[in-house]
């Protein structure tokens, strides 16, 4: 049997030792068209401000953040806008960025009931100093900057 000897690069391996020339630091930039699909009427209700949720023809359920179809009746949606008023039942403080380069996310995060949804919404919030209190009222507002992805043009206040 022949052993056959495969040409291509030679890898360099740095050592503990190794000078930072020989290290160098690379950045790298992707960009691409993202498509939204039947999702676009949030999206940019999003980016408007807006609280656009999908509410079952079959059975009346209503979804914030919206699903494309009913998973409980299999029933077609449509869109229905709400206030983008609700409460907290969970939150957590420590703050965060944004994948990305988006900047600051916000205070903390909370699962938010929105009046008139049947779902809960994960959000970002501010506005209340740390962790956002269980109960408190909050309302969605636009970021007021051009957020990585449409799902990052909103975060929760104090109503």
């Amino acid at each position: 049997m022949s052993s056959t000897r495969r040409s291509g690069p030679a890898y360099a391996y740095a050592s503990a030792s190794a000078s930072a020339a020989s290290t160098p630091e690379v950045t790298l930039t992707l960009r691409y068209t993202h498509a939204l699909g039947v999702l676009s009427p949030y999206f940019e209700g999003l980016a408007a401000g807006r609280a656009l949720a999908s509410i079952c023809t079959a059975c009346g359920r209503t979804w914030f953040p919206p699903r494309p179809g009913c998973c409980s009746r299999a029933g077609a949606v449509q869109w229905t806008a709400l206030t983008g008023a609700g409460r907290i039942v969970a939150g957590t403080g420590g703050g965060g960025t944004l994948p990305f380069g988006g900047g600051p996310a916000g205070e903390g995060l909370a699962l938010i009931a929105l009046d008139g949804a049947d779902n809960l919404a994960l959000g970002w919030v501010d506005g209340f100093g740390g962790e956002p209190p269980e109960g408190a009222r909050v309302r969605l507002v636009a970021c007021g900057r051009h957020p990585p992805h449409p799902a990052q043009a909103v975060h929760y206040v104090p109503e």
